[in-house]
């Protein structure tokens, strides 16, 4: 079971601001999900399995990074790994894509500079770190 969020937001409540998020981003609803917490490997943050809705959010890891950074942190955190996952259940297969558009709604959504934005970061091909910080994005080729 997954330490409990301190903030008023529930996995519910982020869930359906990640989906309001991919909303706004893309234009379109990318439609119902779930999210359930689930002992995973090492490195595993969150996963889909192909052809599910239902976003697995690996409990050590989330347990882990609460421990480092405290609960404040937990909807950040959330977000991002839920946001990541989505992506995936949209069609998006590319993991350097996925965490390109992840920066980017996450940025829209939290703010340049956000810890979110931060985790975000720390997720995302290091190529891509650099391209944004020489104004050289490439728009999402999906």
């Amino acid at each position: 079971m997954p330490p409990p969020i301190s903030r008023p937001l529930d996995v519910r409540m982020i869930l359906l601001s990640v989906r309001k998020a991919i909303r706004d981003y893309f234009g379109r609803d990318p439609g119902e999900a779930g999210v359930v917490f689930v002992k995973a490997g090492r490195g595993v943050l969150g996963y889909v399995e192909l052809g599910s809705r239902i976003i697995k959010i690996n409990a050590d890891a989330y347990r882990s990074f609460i421990d480092a950074e405290g609960v404040d942190a937990s909807t950040e955190y959330l977000f991002v790994v839920m946001l990541h996952e989505y992506l995936h259940i949209m069609g998006i297969l590319d993991e350097r894509e996925v965490r390109r558009i992840s920066m980017d709604i996450v940025e829209r959504v939290f703010g340049k500079g956000s810890r979110a934005s931060r985790i975000a970061e720390m997720l995302a091909d290091p190529r891509d770190l650099i391209l944004r910080r020489l104004g050289k994005t490439p728009s999402p080729y999906i």
